[in-house]
């Protein structure tokens, strides 16, 4: 990042209405980012972060977009366009729900609905904001990965495979634009309670809050991936932070 300090800044956030998203989106604004944040489904979550943003004057949008589209982008272009001479940082968070369940009881559908959103989506947000952070030479590309890749649990065959894919896609981005003024890592949390895992079993969330080292909050590990992105000591070749140990990149 030659010049990140010399800009403002303005970070995409995807999944950014709920849960760790939306942690995300109050950590960064209140540090001064601008916060463009992007939903799928959740509008009456997109009208409650607005009102909030408003009330505390701080800096952003929100806008509905189905990141595993490949057309209908317009208003998501105008808006980065917009904020084009700022220094990006890109938050891949968001994840589609999903019951954790024997392999042998899954379809071919669960798991594509995985990787649409986490490995299409990711590709077709950061294909249209590279040409900005190329040209800039700065920008961190980030995805969210999980403490799932370091201790597999059973039933969650699909989040794997995709969490897995999105590893793949992190390094092969990294591999490219690292030496092109691009910082490109990932984190993987630990068990968080969010809307995503409010559907599963209380037996399933004690099984892993027991083996996982405790529940963490999504305001924690917020906190702990704006420390990653302003720390201009923290590597972005394809390291993987897990943040239930700050600061211990998993090299890859």
């Amino acid at each position: 990042m030659s010049n990140s300090a010399e800009k403002d800044r303005a970070v995409v956030i995807t999944g950014a209405t709920k849960g760790l998203g939306k942690a995300l989106s109050f950590s960064f604004a209140k540090a001064g980012y601008e916060v463009i944040g992007v939903y799928r489904t959740d509008s009456g979550g997109e009208e409650t972060m607005e009102s909030e943003f408003k009330d505390k004057k701080l800096p952003g949008c929100f806008i509905r977009q189905d990141i595993t589209e490949d057309g209908n982008w317009i208003e998501f272009d105008e808006i980065v366009e917009a904020n084009r001479d700022k220094h990006f940082t890109l938050i891949a968070n968001a994840s589609s729900p999903f019951i954790p369940k024997p392999f042998h009881l899954i379809d071919w559908t669960e798991i594509s609905e995985q990787l649409e959103v986490n490995v299409k989506g990711t590709f077709h947000l950061f294909r249209r904001l590279l040409p900005t952070m190329v040209k800039a030479r700065s920008g961190n590309f980030i995805t969210i990965l999980s403490s799932v890749l370091q201790n597999q649990p059973k039933g969650f065959a699909a989040y794997l495979t995709a969490k897995s894919a999105l590893e793949g896609l992190t390094k092969a981005a990294a591999a490219e634009y690292s030496e092109r003024g691009l910082r490109v890592f990932s984190v993987s949390p630990g068990f968080m309670k969010t809307s995503l895992t409010d559907a599963w079993s209380d037996h399933l969330k004690t099984l892993i809050d027991s083996n996982d080292g405790g529940i963490q909050t999504p305001d924690n590990v917020a906190q702990k991936i704006l420390a990653l992105t302003e720390d201009p000591e923290t590597n972005g070749r394809g390291e993987n932070y897990c943040l239930d140990n700050f600061h211990n990149a998993i090299q890859q």
